[in-house]
């Protein structure tokens, strides 16, 4: 069995660089949405936290 191929840093710059092009995607997936449909009510699904929204925070302080 074998080791990784690169170096700690170089496995750490890597994965730095492949979490930040997944964040990326996410965002975008996330701004396609639209705040109307980020304010509607999740629905049915999530139970408890139907009638909560997206953006909407479950407790203010």
């Amino acid at each position: 069995m074998t080791g990784p191929t690169c170096s700690l840093s170089g496995c750490g710059k890597e994965g730095v660089q492949a979490l930040a092009e997944d964040w990326e995607h996410f965002i975008s997936r996330i701004a396609v949405l639209g705040d109307e449909r980020l304010l509607a009510p999740t629905g049915m699904g999530p139970g408890g936290w139907a009638d909560e929204t997206c953006l909407k925070p479950r407790c203010t302080l």
